[in-house]
């Protein structure tokens, strides 16, 4: 049998790329698997090249191909890119991830070639996007809340805005919670701190993403 291009994307793939990437696809789903009873929309802040957003997507298919849940994506996309950041190190990020994002249509045509039509995308400064998403889809909840944003400022807004419609049991990730170069996990400490949370990490994971799930606080 002939090799397709996917068997051969396939293959190259898990021959030239590092474990690490690997414990990345892994920890996703191990973060969704705990979504898979939870009512509520996927949402990924932060898409830049759409990698996280096209696992949601496929997972969603493999796992919950009759639902009506979404995967919902906030990211600057074509949009005018400006922040003022609270600290330099985050800007400087920023900066370094200004080129080479997906574009929307991009991203839809995929998920589309699949046969997903479920997703929303959201461009423009999240921290009034997200917001804007809140008023507009009054009665959506999440099942899972993925933060890739990379700085303070994005992370406060988007747990002010969105942590109250993550559903009960629903999950809470942090991408860069233990990298110490981003504010990413000033603002999530700062956000919980009166708030009974459990944030924990995969223990096979050295990357710097965290997690917890949502109960009453």
């Amino acid at each position: 049998m002939k090799s397709t291009k996917s068997h051969l994307i396939y293959n190259n793939f898990l021959k030239d790329t590092d474990p690490d990437r690997l414990k990345k696809i892994i920890s996703r789903y191990e973060l969704f698997k705990y979504t898979l009873n939870i009512k509520g929309d996927i949402c990924e802040c932060g898409v830049f090249k759409g990698s996280g957003f096209f696992t949601w997507v496929k997972l969603m298919k493999i796992f919950k191909p009759n639902s009506d849940s979404k995967v919902v994506g906030f990211d600057f996309f074509e949009t005018n890119r400006s922040i003022n950041f609270k600290f330099q190190k985050d800007k400087k990020n920023f900066d370094a991830h200004k080129d080479n994002f997906i574009s929307q249509q991009e991203l839809k045509n995929t998920c589309l070639n699949w046969g997903f039509k479920n997703i929303s995308l959201h461009s423009g400064d999240i921290a009034e996007t997200s917001k804007t998403y809140v008023s507009q889809n009054i009665g959506r909840k999440i099942s899972l809340l993925y933060l890739d944003v990379d700085n303070y400022e994005g992370t406060m807004a988007t747990l002010k805005n969105l942590y109250p419609i993550v559903t009960k049991g629903g999950v809470v990730a942090f991408d860069d919670y233990h990298n110490h170069n981003h504010g990413e996990h000033m603002a999530v400490d700062e956000f919980f701190r009166d708030k009974k949370v459990n944030i924990k990490l995969f223990a096979w994971d050295n990357s710097s993403t965290a997690y917890f799930i949502k109960n009453n606080e």
